[in-house]
């Protein structure tokens, strides 16, 4: 009974054989692909912000120790006077 009614439904065909069923397969592939690409997307839009922040961070540990350098060299100078 189930096969007797499934291929009065599709028209006799398998339902993986009809038009229909391939267009809504494509159409959700599609989407699919679209959401995965999106993410893709912020995915490395996030990681270049990491990258940039990483970079900010080193150029300022740089700053800072240039200054501790610099403080030390003139705590030396005072302690000689």
């Amino acid at each position: 009974i189930r096969q007797m009614s499934s291929q009065l439904l599709v028209g006799g065909q398998k339902i993986e054989d009809t038009e229909q069923f391939r267009h809504a397969v494509a159409e959700q592939h599609r989407r699919i692909r679209q959401e995965y690409e999106a993410k893709l997307a912020e995915l490395e839009q996030e990681r270049q912000a990491i990258e940039e922040d990483k970079a900010q961070v080193d150029r300022y540990k740089m700053l800072l120790l240039k200054q501790r350098d610099s403080m030390i060299a003139l705590s030396t100078r005072l302690n000689e006077r």
